[in-house]
């Protein structure tokens, strides 16, 4: 974490990621789930914003085949909510993604009086985020449903399938998407950014890793419109 590039990035850095999720969700208590091994002591948000570890050790890059530290990320985090008992959904937002005209008081209403477990968008059919809700239910059925391994490190395995076919497969009949007409909301911006129409995305209700054009734009006309719970 001492090395991160982003911390301190005004829009997406740990502090601008912490000041949303507290905006949109008064959450009774906020973590950051690391794959790998993060030193709290590098925080920029103090002890009352828990790291929460995997362990993973460090020095290899980020592989879907062999190496799914976010899924690291994710189950650690699982693990340490499923310590406590004082709360009914668990919510996922990514620090690098915007967030747009979302109702969210209507939104999780409507979730939590459905049968599913897990609401997020998609991305290439499967679950995409970059926001995951998920109940209760939800977080036990992902801890004891799991098909494969976070990484393999070292020997002959096989590879191993992407992580959002796996979500898609643990949730099976139990994923809720309220935004159908929009096939991803990531725009990825790092991964491609000779995108010939960045403001493609203006729209989406979320953009993970948005494009430098849209930032402004976005954040006028669409988080201008968000309502937190």
């Amino acid at each position: 974490m001492a090395d991160s590039p982003r911390i301190h990035d005004p829009l997406f850095g740990l502090k601008a990621w912490h000041g949303r999720v507290e905006y949109l969700f008064k959450p009774i208590h906020s973590f950051i789930a690391c794959g790998t091994q993060s030193d709290p002591e590098f925080s920029p948000l103090g002890p009352e914003v828990a790291i929460v570890n995997a362990g993973i050790p460090v020095g290899e890059s980020y592989d879907y085949r062999r190496r799914q530290y976010w899924m690291a990320a994710f189950t650690a985090a699982s693990a340490y909510a499923l310590n406590r008992n004082d709360w009914d959904l668990l919510v996922f937002l990514d620090t690098d993604a915007l967030v747009g005209a979302v109702d969210f008081k209507s939104l999780l209403n409507d979730f939590t009086g459905r049968q599913e477990e897990i609401l997020s968008p998609a991305w290439a059919e499967t679950i995409g985020g970059p926001i995951l809700i998920i109940k209760r239910s939800g977080v036990v059925r992902f801890m004891h449903k799991r098909i494969q391994s976070n990484c393999v490190l070292g020997g002959s395995s096989p590879d191993m399938m992407f992580s959002e076919d796996e979500m898609k497969e643990i949730y099976s009949g139990k994923w809720w998407n309220p935004w159908p007409n929009h096939s991803s909301m990531r725009q990825d911006y790092s991964v491609n950014p000779s995108d010939p129409n960045p403001m493609g995305f203006l729209h989406c209700p979320f953009i993970r890793q948005p494009h430098p054009d849209v930032v402004d734009e976005y954040l006028k006309t669409q988080w201008s419109q968000v309502i937190p719970l």
